[in-house]
């Protein structure tokens, strides 16, 4: 009787610890904790210049780090950004590896400026021509905290004449192309750009801008 009760055990065991593989593992280190993001939360925009030609349309994403486009860009070169980029302070500006010094001091100016008024401004920037124009927008309800969207704004266009960094026109509607002249742009501008599109004097038409 004790035999059997012996051997009765001993089965019992034996399939107990057929039951689990020898090699498995309860949980995989793996997958207990999510890996940490590379991206640091404090870094600055990542969106670069996507590789367009002045007639392409706007990419969907980048397909190029900044770096790799800085060294490949020559003035003159339409750059359209993938989305646009908001800036809403100096340090952020400055972090951008494809803008020149000067376009970045002139930035920094511009967006004091507004920011002196109205400190929830925003500078948006969607495309340049390298070394000579910058195409963007004015938010006056910035992006981000206790600034809120829906304040308005305003297309702007900011260019280098004569050596100085200006703003060539700014408005909300299509405009003159005598503001442009007046501003002193004495060339074309890329398609999409504002201004590229203006009114002659008394026509209701647009046209592209001549100088």
């Amino acid at each position: 009787m004790k035999r059997s009760v012996v051997l009765a055990a001993m089965m019992m065991l034996t399939a107990a610890c057929a039951g689990t593989p020898s090699g498995a593992s309860t949980a995989s280190s793996s997958t207990s904790s999510p890996v940490p993001s590379a991206t640091s939360a404090t870094a600055a925009p990542s969106s670069a210049p996507s590789s367009q030609s002045t007639t392409s349309a706007p990419a969907t994403s980048p397909t190029a780090s900044a770096t790799r486009t800085t060294t490949s860009q020559a003035t003159g070169r339409v750059v359209y950004l993938a989305e646009g980029i908001y800036f809403q302070s100096a340090a952020a500006i400055n972090s951008i590896p494809w803008f020149t010094s000067d376009e970045k001091t002139f930035l920094v100016g511009e967006l004091a400026h507004y920011q002196s008024g109205n400190t929830c401004v925003a500078i948006y920037v969607s495309a340049y021509r390298v070394a000579d124009l910058v195409d963007g927008k004015i938010f006056f309800g910035g992006r981000s905290g206790t600034c809120g969207p829906g304040r308005g704004g305003a297309a702007i266009l900011w260019g280098k004449v004569s050596g100085t960094w200006k703003v060539i026109v700014v408005g909300q509607n299509t405009p003159p192309c005598a503001d442009i002249r007046a501003a002193g742009w004495k060339s074309t501008l890329p398609k999409d750009f504002y201004g590229q599109r203006c009114l002659e004097k008394g026509s209701n038409f647009s046209v592209d801008y001549k100088p």
